[in-house]
């Protein structure tokens, strides 16, 4: 475009991954002011900042700085500050509808990390591998090389949906163990990225039996 070759399009669009403000978005206001504030807590005194914050992020600052000691510069525990874990924790349990314990609740700055660390435990060798879906997200495979991993494809269905069926789970199990592989986990992203699906959930139940039967994370 830029040396005027014709093209079948007048712009481009740079879709890059993981940020939405490359294409546009607008980036959500509210969080933006709650950490200005806790960057510089002196402004929670200042009573300018009335006309500057909304109540509702001076509120959310004020109660987030008395319960995070030391700020937002201190070392914290590795799982997260305790008083977000309640927070997230509480969140679950009214979702779900079951108890959940905030000592059980792990933080990270985004899901890559999270996975990441899983992935790091349970990968001993090259005869470790993880089940990845076919489509999908590139950071298990990326992560798998990195570790020195294997990878156990196995693939959606494009006919009902990009659902699984545990017939092919259970294939694609048998396929690695008979080359020698340990397959360690299975990766289920629900919803699909990039296929957008939706899991049911009485394919999350069979998902879920299958892996204890297997004995497969």
């Amino acid at each position: 475009l830029s040396k005027g070759e014709k093209l079948p399009f007048d712009s481009m669009l740079y879709c890059n991954l993981g940020n939405p403000q490359a294409v546009e978005q607008p980036p959500i206001t509210f969080t933006r002011q709650v950490m200005s504030l806790l960057e510089y807590p002196p402004l929670l005194e200042n009573p300018k900042s009335a006309e500057l914050f909304p109540a509702d992020a001076l509120q959310r600052a004020a109660t987030l700085h008395a319960n995070l000691p030391g700020g937002l510069g201190a070392y914290s525990d590795s799982r997260g500050h305790r008083h977000i874990r309640d927070n997230v924790a509480q969140f679950i349990e009214n979702r779900d509808g079951y108890p959940c314990d905030p000592e059980a609740v792990f933080l990270s700055d985004g899901a890559t990390p999270s996975i990441t660390r899983v992935m790091n435990m349970l990968i001993r060798d090259e005869n470790d591998a993880i089940m990845i879906p076919i489509p999908t997200y590139p950071l298990y495979t990326a992560c798998l090389t990195l570790l020195g991993g294997a990878e156990c494809f196995y693939y959606l269905d494009e006919d009902k949906n990009w659902g699984l069926t545990i017939e092919e789970l259970e294939t694609r199990v048998d396929e690695a163990r008979s080359q020698g592989k340990s397959v360690r986990a299975i990766a289920i992203i629900n919803p699909g990225n990039p296929a957008g699906n939706v899991l049911s959930e009485e394919n999350i139940q069979d998902i879920v039996r299958f892996c204890a039967k297997e004995q497969i994370a």
